[in-house]
């Protein structure tokens, strides 16, 4: 009988063909650093519902990683359940942990020009965070973004494809490969940004610490950190420049559709759900048009009935 590390070796081994490398990765570090060493000597008809219930309750990651470690873990057991290892279907009993989803926390207009202005001494990194603030886009989005997606004539920028730990992909979703309308600050930062990269027919944005394109997002958020801390900003994570686009365009009275179109969703659907509070602001005359058109009609009927 094979112990759940051994198991858990065989399966990762068996998806590095399967799956993008990013996701091949979470895989490994989430077995090497925390199931093998937790429940990895455990033979694996003596593993119970229970022990990972006790081991989830150990862990001192939050309830996102939590569940991201549970996914190998499930599909393990249950391959060995289909595969008669084992006499039960462990993996059906093994629930989430509720995660409560971020709120969005986008920089006001003075915690964006204060943060801007902390990155001032560093044109890339100014570049790169104003970028961000009038794009919406994602990290790998942006990360991926190279010149040629770039036409600065018509004012609009291609986004085709995303970047994980170094690894090109497609877009999140399959409405994220879209043009989207260059707004004036998010070209005066590729203006900023011309300069250090436009002649490398490149990635537009290079980290200035080694001066190649960034490859992931780990040492955006150190930088980003420190930027927010020499601002005197509260700290959110670098994503939070996605929801400083959103709320921005909504509470100016933008159409959500065509936002929705910009941030790559295939629908307003999550448009009214993650940013409704800035839906009820960007039009403070909602309804009072309905009511005119109301009493209207019922001044008309008046009329007639004299």
């Amino acid at each position: 009988m094979n112990t759940l590390g051994e198991r858990l070796d065989i399966w990762l081994a068996s998806k590095k063909r399967e799956v993008k490398l990013s996701t091949w990765l979470d895989y490994e570090n989430a077995i090497r650093s925390r199931i093998k060493p937790g429940l990895g000597r455990l033979p694996l008809d003596q593993v119970t519902p229970r022990m990972v219930r006790e081991w989830v309750a150990g862990l001192t990651c939050g309830n996102k990683r939590v569940n991201n470690l549970l996914i190998p873990l499930r599909a393990v057991l249950k391959e060995a359940f289909l595969d008669e290892e084992i006499d039960r279907d462990l993996a059906g009993r093994i629930r989430n942990l509720k995660v409560i989803k971020e709120e969005p926390e986008p920089l006001s207009a003075n915690e964006l020009k204060r943060v801007l202005g902390a990155a001032a001494w560093e044109p890339r990194l100014k570049a790169f965070f104003q970028f961000a603030a009038w794009t919406g886009l994602r990290t790998g989005e942006q990360i991926a973004l190279r010149w040629e997606d770039v036409d600065l004539v018509a004012g609009y920028i291609f986004i085709r494809r995303s970047k994980t730990r170094g690894e090109i992909s497609d877009p999140k979703t399959a409405a994220g490969q879209r043009r989207l309308l260059l707004l004036p600050p998010a070209r005066e930062a590729l203006k900023l940004i011309e300069p250090f990269t436009r002649l490398m027919r490149g990635e537009v944005f290079h980290d200035p610490k080694t001066s190649a394109p960034w490859t992931s997002d780990a040492p955006i958020r150190r930088v980003w950190r420190q930027l927010l801390k020499n601002a005197s900003v509260s700290y959110r994570s670098p994503y939070h420049t996605r929801h400083t686009f959103a709320s921005m365009l909504l509470s100016a009275g933008e159409n959500p559709m065509w936002v929705a179109q910009q941030m790559g969703h295939r629908d307003w659907g999550m448009i009214r759900m993650r940013y409704g509070r800035w839906l009820q602001d960007s039009d403070p005359d909602a309804g009072k048009r309905a009511v005119r058109l109301w009493e209207n009609a019922m001044n008309q009927r008046r009329s007639l009935l004299r």
